[in-house]
């Protein structure tokens, strides 16, 4: 699985800025949390205070219909993009359209909203805002 900052269309990539303005960005990446002192290695690759991050659920399906080989057929791969109220965000990919789901479970709060992209076109969902419960679902129209 392939994690990379993202740019968003009219808006700035990752960067050394917290996502959460509340959360203590130290500036470091990190892949443990050993790496972090006493802050959380997140699913962003970065480090942040305990408590200001959390699990959230992508959820997917093809008009309505659950993702198999059969409804999946012609799609292809997908990419997750997820981003913050400035748009900085990061994408992760392939994901295989038959997995219906992708969780991260150490997001920043920061990060509010995802799309899908469709590797083989280019097409994208809307923007969705995850639920308070830190899920989002998308029914895919290609």
């Amino acid at each position: 699985m392939l994690l990379l900052p993202l740019v968003f269309a009219g808006c700035v990539g990752l960067d050394d800025t917290p996502a959460d303005p509340a959360a203590t960005y130290n500036g470091r990446a990190c892949t443990a949390d050993s790496d972090c002192g006493p802050d959380v290695c997140t699913s962003v690759s970065r480090c942040y205070e305990p408590n200001t991050f959390r699990a959230v659920h992508v959820r997917w399906s093809i008009q309505n219909q659950p993702p198999t080989a059969q409804t999946c057929a012609g799609i292809g791969d997908l990419t997750l993009a997820v981003a913050d109220i400035n748009g900085r965000g990061f994408v992760v990919g392939p994901l295989a359209c038959t997995e219906g789901e992708y969780s991260m479970d150490r997001l920043p709060n920061g990060f509010i909203h995802a799309f899908l992209r469709q590797d083989s076109t280019g097409n994208r969902t809307e923007d969705y805002p995850f639920s308070t419960a830190g899920n989002v679902g998308f029914s895919l129209t290609w």
